[in-house]
């Protein structure tokens, strides 16, 4: 069921017209983006003889309408749906929705003949060959995309025209104007001109929202170099040292940050420490400032000074 801010069911899915017929039951119901949400259905099939799994997808708007199936795509497209049987398949099929929607479109592939598609909310199709990184989607306007030719990474809008050449051996989406791109084994960052803006020098760094895909919050990127990790404004310029044992990333103007010796310290968006008390677990600060941590099982909460909130502690294993 989807419910509004008051409680109150405005989408029940249980309802029969969201399943396909009594053998199908819905496996996972998708956040609302851009309007729509995923639903994702399966049953058990008969396939060419073979028992298999039917697990296909549809968008609801807001009102809880079916708008978009995979069956619709799929067929428009002139290939089968995905079954638990068809990565053995000769033929090509649509591989199904598998992300919400981003610059007014989603995307998915033809497999087999390694096709990236490109459907938006109207069921309209953009196929081209090529392969994209599943775990991610269009950022402002741009997806990264890989050149079947030699392989290398570039970026192509929402029509899949190539927009950023295919010159690099990894990408990443888009984040404020700029987006990772790996050069010879280290990332750097380029503009949505291609420019590079940040130097190719860095072995590793942080995204701290999925949907969103946010590699800088607060104007800081969580980066790792030469073994140990810092932090890095849009000019690329190092604002918190490489210092740190382990990645981190900043929430609410605080990241939690591990020291050789296993403790949890807390460091501001200058990388200065607000108060120097170790932790054997700490927890993200709240935008109002607040902050779960605990030593030796005992937890407590504290503010922003490291002072704690009350009188009351909880004791977890």
């Amino acid at each position: 069921q989807y419910l509004d801010e008051s409680g109150k069911v405005v989408i029940d899915l249980s309802k029969k017209k969201y399943i396909s017929n009594k053998d199908s039951y819905i496996i996972s119901a998708g956040d609302f983006h851009e309007g729509l949400a995923l639903v994702t259905e399966e049953e058990e099939i008969d396939y060419d003889g073979y028992p298999a799994l039917r697990r296909s997808g549809y968008y609801i708007d807001t009102k809880g309408n079916i708008v978009l199936t995979e069956n619709q795509v799929a067929t428009k497209l002139g290939v089968r749906e995905k079954t638990s049987l068809s990565i053995w398949d000769d033929e090509d099929f649509f591989y199904g929705f598998k992300h919400p929607f981003s610059s007014g479109v989603t995307i998915s592939e033809i497999k087999h003949n390694v096709k990236v598609v490109v459907v938006d909310k109207d069921g309209n199709t953009k196929v081209k060959k090529g392969t994209y990184d599943g775990y991610y989607w269009f950022t402002e306007d741009l997806l990264s995309f890989k050149n079947p030719a030699d392989l290398k990474w570039g970026y192509v809008d929402t029509n899949l025209k190539k927009v950023i050449s295919y010159k690099y051996h990894d990408a990443r989406p888009f984040n404020q104007g700029l987006a990772p791109v790996k050069i010879d084994g280290k990332w750097g960052f380029i503009n949505k001109k291609g420019k590079a803006v940040i130097k190719a020098q860095y072995e590793d760094f942080i995204i701290t929202d999925s949907y969103t895909y946010q590699v800088f919050v607060n104007d800081l990127a969580a980066v790792k170099k030469d073994g140990k990790w810092g932090a890095i404004n849009k000019a690329g310029k190092t604002v918190i040292p490489f210092k740190y044992e382990s990645y981190f990333y900043l929430c609410n103007g605080y990241a939690i940050v591990e020291g050789s010796d296993g403790k949890y310290t807390y460091i501001d968006k200058k990388g200065k420490a607000p108060f120097k008390t170790k932790y054997d677990d700490a927890n993200d600060f709240s935008k109002a400032g607040i902050a779960l941590v605990g030593n030796k099982g005992v937890y407590k909460l504290i503010d922003t000074k490291g002072k704690k909130i009350g009188t009351k502690t909880w004791k977890f294993d």
